[in-house]
């Protein structure tokens, strides 16, 4: 088990998450200018993305036009568009936290309090629109720092999320030192991160 492997299995177990973390690595690069045919919801929490593989994301792969400016696939043209990556972006793999830039995390709102003592504070700019494509991923990747989504329509709707969940994506820093945070907030342990 790598190291990554074992501090997503510990704080998993440390805050009773349902959902294991998933890894998000983003490719720096030259856009891509002609689309990929059969573009797919970039919808990265759901079920098959959780218990598979990796998955990459390149331009005209992803159905909604809002994730690809956000993750900085394309550039915006008649007005700007935010949050989004502002360098080139080429791809983005979601799926394991081995080599990930950031990691995601679908949590509660106690286990989301808990995230936020563990990594010292969690920003939220929520606006119900590119959620975790915005609101996570591009904000964490531009940022450094912890966000918070409460998702979108499209996130809730097509993704099987419950109402009481809410997303979380940390930078690949703030991952590492998780183990020693829980050590020293041992009381945010299981039985209360994960009490309703």
């Amino acid at each position: 088990m790598s190291t990554a492997q074992r501090i997503a299995h510990e704080i998993q177990a440390f805050l009773g998450l349902s959902h294991r973390p998933v890894g998000i690595q983003i490719e720096e690069g030259r856009r891509r200018t002609q689309p990929a045919p059969g573009p797919l919801r970039f919808c990265i929490l759901e079920q098959e993305d959780l218990n598979s593989g990796s998955r990459t994301f390149r331009f005209g792969e992803i159905e909604c036009p809002g994730a690809s400016l956000a993750l900085g696939m394309v550039e915006p043209v008649y007005v700007d568009v935010e949050p989004r990556i502002h360098t080139g972006v080429s791809g983005v793999r979601v799926g394991p936290v081995e080599g990930a830039d950031q990691v995601v995390f679908t949590v509660t709102a106690r286990q989301a309090m808990a995230l936020a003592v563990l990594t010292r504070g969690i920003e939220a700019h929520c606006t119900g629109a590119h959620a975790v494509c915005g609101e996570v991923i591009a904000r964490v990747y531009e940022t450094g720092r912890p966000h918070l989504s409460l998702l979108c329509q499209g996130m809730r709707d097509l993704c099987g999320f419950r109402d009481e969940e809410l997303v979380v994506g940390v930078s690949r820093d703030d991952f590492a030192a998780l183990p020693r945070a829980m050590a020293r907030h041992q009381s945010l342990g299981p039985r209360r991160a994960d009490a309703s």
